[in-house]
């Protein structure tokens, strides 16, 4: 990065591989205040779904985790894992958020949606290519 920018633009330079209007999308799911089916071109792929904010998606990883917690001791780490949540509870400006949160999401492969019924999924916004509002559908 150039020494003599001043610091605003370095700091604008350092994250335009973030798309700001998606990043202010996440920041009102991550408020609670709507959530959305959004559909994500990455790499030559879709990946469709329903955007969810990080706290929300803590809280379903952890369920999903616990259930295939061979033992009693789940209940710790349930928590643990929804702890980690309340990172999102905190008021952040959008070019702080780095990732978006989907359930009951599916990727679009020659054809075929994978997994057919969807899962929880994270990925960095600077890794998207493009986005649709409105997830892809079977027919």
């Amino acid at each position: 990065m150039p020494d003599d920018l001043p610091e605003e633009d370095s700091v604008a330079l350092a994250f335009t591989n973030c798309d700001w209007h998606l990043q202010s999308l996440v920041a009102l799911v991550n408020k609670n205040l709507i959530t959305f089916d959004i559909t994500f071109t990455i790499g030559g792929l879709f990946i469709s779904g329903t955007l969810i904010g990080g706290k929300e998606y803590f809280t379903l990883f952890a369920d999903s985790f616990v259930n295939a917690w061979p033992n009693d001791d789940s209940g710790g780490i349930r928590e643990s894992f929804a702890g980690r949540g309340a990172i999102y509870e905190k008021d952040v400006s959008s070019a702080d958020i780095h990732y978006v949160h989907l359930r009951n999401a599916r990727t679009l492969m020659n054809g075929t949606f994978y997994p057919t019924d969807g899962c929880l999924w994270r990925g960095k916004i600077s890794a998207i290519d493009g986005f649709s509002l409105g997830a892809l559908r079977n027919g």
